[in-house]
Formats: C-alpha cells, structure tokens, sequence
C-alpha cells in the first residue's frame, strides 16, 4: 500500500475473514490509492508483559495460596506485596500464622507490619504485631534487576 492520504472505506477498520484455508482474518484499510486487507498482529506476542512492582491482596485467607502461585512472578520480578493477613481467615484453609514467616524466608522476602513498617523478626512479633494490624508489606531482600 503506498503512503498517502487516509480515506473512508465501507470496510475501513473492519475485520473480514478470507474463504477457508486462506490464512486468518484480515483488518481492512484504505488509503486514496487503494484497499488492502492486512493481517493484525498480536499483541501478546509483540509487546513485553508490563513490570509488577506492588501487588496487593485481600483474599480473606487466601493470601497464602496467591503467594505460593505467583512464585513465577516473585523469582522474576520480586514485587512487593501488601497483603492483610488475618488468623481468623486464615483458619479454613489449614494455614498458620506462621506459615507467612517460612514463605518469606523461603523466597528472599523481609515482612514489615503497616503502617509504621515495623520489621517482623520471628513468630513472637507476628503474633504481637497482628493483634495490631492485619496489613503487612512483603518486601524483597535483594532488589531486583
């Protein structure tokens, strides 16, 4: 298609599909010299996914099995996560307060109690800092690069 001036089409900007076997659909475009069908190019597979870089969950005890699924996520973008981490929800899934302490030492991950970042060294503190707060920011020991 040469370069010149857009012009309106009836088929401008519409999606037509050519007879079968004849590759996918085409996006129709016009200019004052002509009309071409041209293929649409995807753009999961061009364009990178975005950069995560806080990630925050109110799951109602289901923070636990987000973490453990965005271990993918975590290894290669290590976002901070905010996360509320309530014992009573935390219950009907078999989970421990605990259980946050050993994910985040598994994963490279320092745990701050919000507002106030006060750091969570040990079980004990988790216990005190929970009867204070349910929000809690995870934060990655080593940036990223």
């Amino acid at each position: 298609m040469k370069p010149g001036k857009w012009s309106a089409s009836p088929l401008q900007g519409q999606t037509v599909r050519p007879p079968f076997g004849q590759g996918g659909p085409r996006i129709v475009l016009s200019t004052a010299s002509a009309t071409r069908a041209v293929e649409p190019v995807r753009a999961r597979g061009v364009l990178s996914r975005p950069a995560v870089s806080v990630v925050k969950m109110d799951i109602e005890g289901g923070e636990y099995l987000a973490l453990e699924g965005a271990k993918d996520l975590i290894s290669a973008k290590q976002p901070t996560f905010i996360i509320e981490w309530f014992e009573k929800n935390l219950r009907p899934y078999g989970i421990s307060a605990e259980t946050l302490l050993d994910f985040c030492a598994a994963v490279g991950y320092a745990i701050y109690a919000v507002p106030g970042l006060i750091p969570i060294s040990g079980p004990a503190i988790l216990r005190l800092a929970m009867t204070q707060t349910w929000t809690f920011a995870l934060i990655p020991n080593t940036p990223a690069e």
